[in-house]
Formats: C-alpha cells, structure tokens, sequence
C-alpha cells in the first residue's frame, strides 16, 4: 500500500486527465465533482472498511548471558601530521606548497 496520502490531491496519467477533462467540458461539470462523486459511490458499494483485530507481538525469546566476554579490539594507530623542519603542522598552503615543489 502506498504511503499516507496527507495532500489533497491527486496524480492521474496524461491521458486519463485529458479524456477527464473532456467529458467535464462536455457535460459542464467540474472534474472534482465528477471525481468526488464516482469516488463516493465506488466507497458506498465496497461498504465500510474491513477492521482487523490487532494482534499483540511475540514476546522475544530470551538470552542466556555469555559466559566469556567478548575481546577488545584495538583501534589502529592514527595517521600522523605532516610536520615541517621545525617539527611544527603544516598549513594548508605550506603543504601546496611543498607537493608543487616536489619532483619525481
């Protein structure tokens, strides 16, 4: 089933909307009063909406502990920073700077 309908209108192919539209203007009606009345007479011949009764979810099953904990996993050692000749971080520009000027 589609999702909520929450606007007040509706999509129609091309070709429907067209052939809507012609039958509005040729009996001099307006296509959402033909369409509100076809609708409430194909609702009034289904009768009201089937209810289903509402059946509570199973209960999860239950989970015995572990008796063994799980192993930590280490994290992987971080990148370092690039780093100049002073040992401080390089900017961005110094580190453009330094590709520009690197050969291969």
């Amino acid at each position: 089933m589609a999702k909520k309908q929450t606007r007040r209108s509706i999509s129609v192919r091309g070709t429907t909307y067209d052939a809507l539209r012609a039958y509005c203007d040729k009996k001099g009606v307006s296509m959402s009063e033909v369409i509100e009345e076809r609708v409430a007479a194909l609702l009034s011949l289904a009768g009201p909406p089937a209810t289903r009764e509402a059946r509570p979810a199973p209960a999860p099953a239950p989970v015995a502990p572990s008796a063994t904990p799980r192993p930590r996993v280490e994290a992987p050692p971080r990148a370092s920073k690039p780093v100049g000749r002073s040992g401080r971080q390089l900017s961005v520009d110094q580190l453009h700077e330094a590709a520009r000027r690197f050969t291969f």
